[in-house]
């Protein structure tokens, strides 16, 4: 289960408990422009990885003007959950849009992919005050898949993992195994402030727990 928080569609989402399934009203002003309901599907690709898909209910000049290298100011709201005014060029001078460059197409606005994913990124981390490690933008004729990918957690033991594979070779060629070291040696690979045999007390259970290795210190 992914333990991160995401900011869909104007609603700040605690991804520590599953959501098979989100649905979210519109505000009036976006309820005014073609959508009476946002469905957005939620599906956790991996455990750092969630996928996020957006129906598109939209004119085909809305989702046909430039083909699928850019979104709509009205998909650029829905997906942010920010008003359509934040993405549509104010000619009075008066508001700068969020994101750019927006092209027109007619009296429609649209916005280039890779414009719409940095400030999508840099909007989520704003947000909910948490790092993204890759933001994917798809955008169909239909709908809008947005995929969000979190950095990798370091866990408390990584650094002892990386510093005994990188003396020993990759440590699930020993799984089931048993690893004998000196106090010494295992001193000059993990370091620690005091050399004891208790300060590797819970390295040692943690390589038994994840890979299933026995680790006897001499």
């Amino acid at each position: 289960m992914i333990k991160h928080k995401l900011h869909i569609g104007g609603v700040e989402l605690d991804l520590t408990e599953p959501i098979p399934e989100i649905e979210q009203k519109l505000n009036e002003h976006q309820a005014k422009c073609y959508l009476d309901l946002v469905k957005a599907s939620y599906n956790e690709l991996d455990e750092r990885t969630v996928e996020i898909t957006f129906k598109r209910n939209l004119p085909s000049e809305y989702t046909n003007g430039l083909g699928g290298g850019c979104l709509c100011y009205i998909d650029a709201a829905i997906v942010s959950g920010l008003s359509e005014d934040c993405f549509v060029l104010d000619l009075s001078g008066n508001k700068k849009p969020l994101c750019g460059p927006l092209i027109p197409w007619g009296k429609i606005w649209f916005i280039p992919t890779m414009a719409f994913i940095s400030f999508y990124r840099q909007f989520n981390e704003t947000m909910v005050k948490e790092k993204l490690s890759r933001v994917r933008v798809t955008v169909f004729f239909d709908k809008i898949v947005v995929v969000v990918k979190y950095p990798r957690a370091k866990g408390k033991y990584d650094d002892d993992i990386a510093d005994l594979e990188a003396e020993l070779g990759p440590l699930e060629d020993l799984r089931g195994g048993t690893l004998e070291l000196s106090l010494k040696e295992l001193g000059e690979i993990c370091e620690r402030t005091q050399i004891k045999t208790k300060s590797y007390m819970g390295l040692r259970s943690y390589l038994l727990k994840t890979y299933d290795i026995t680790l006897n210190i001499k």
